[in-house]
């Protein structure tokens, strides 16, 4: 009796304790939500989203980041800058246990680095984001995208297993879209003057293209296109399509 006595004892022991650290990560209520700022470099090169978030890209004179979320997890968010790249990470656990808001950021930029999304995510912008060019890759299966920018060069390209949604509006001088999986492109919204499109996904591609466009297809996922642009096809296997539309 002495034996199982002590197994109990514990057994209760580790259930305490681990009831201690869910209620410290905010098991039992995420707490008021509150905003913190943090201040950041003038010069960031990269972006890391290393967790979920719901992003939101503000066009401003400095760098900082406004993080969003219950004042019991606000130590979990990590927010840093590191060989002039910056890390967006959180280590907020326990989500089974109460009503799952993804932490807000808002992150203001003078211009807008190159991405790498390593988690889902949701990215949008307030306003329209005027910046030099505008650079993602997508290594994760699920990203939400919806954006508006006023760039040279906007560039997206996907992983080969994601599923994700990216809507973009504005103007470019030039795109490139590397569509893969069974990801959807919507760019329709942005005209763009020359065009590059790689469809390796069963998902659908949109785009607007005044001047040149070139597609090569490698999956069934067709390209819709506005406008009347030159076409040219590199790639295209027997099943595929490029159809072009007159009215948005």
């Amino acid at each position: 009796m002495k034996k199982y006595s002590h197994l109990w004892h514990n057994i209760i022991l580790i259930l305490l304790l681990s009831l201690y650290s869910c209620k410290k990560e905010g098991l039992f209520n995420a707490g008021e939500t509150v905003s913190r700022e943090v201040p950041l470099a003038d010069i960031i090169n990269n972006i890391e989203i290393q967790a979920m978030f719901d992003i939101t890209l503000v066009q401003d004179t400095i760098n900082k980041a406004i993080v969003v979320c219950g004042e019991n997890l606000q130590h979990n968010i990590d927010i840093y800058i590191k060989d002039e790249i910056l890390y967006l990470q959180s280590s907020v656990k326990y989500n089974w246990s109460r009503s799952y808001k993804k932490v807000e950021l808002e992150l203001h930029l003078i211009s807008i680095p190159a991405i790498n999304v390593r988690n889902p995510v949701y990215i949008t912008t307030r306003d329209t984001f005027k910046t030099n060019e505008f650079y993602l890759i997508d290594w994760e299966q699920f990203t939400e995208l919806d954006i508006t920018l006023d760039v040279n060069n906007c560039a997206i390209a996907v992983s080969s297993e994601n599923f994700g949604h990216y809507t973009i509006k504005g103007k470019a001088k030039s795109a490139t879209f590397n569509d893969w999986g069974s990801a959807f492109i919507d760019a329709k919204g942005m005209q763009v003057k020359n065009c590059i499109v790689s469809q390796k996904s069963i998902g659908d591609v949109y785009v607007y293209v005044t001047d040149e466009l070139r597609v090569s297809f490698k999956s069934t996922g067709r390209v819709f296109y506005y406008g009347d642009p030159k076409i040219i096809v590199e790639e295209q296997s027997s099943n595929t399509k490029l159809i072009r539309l007159t009215q948005k």
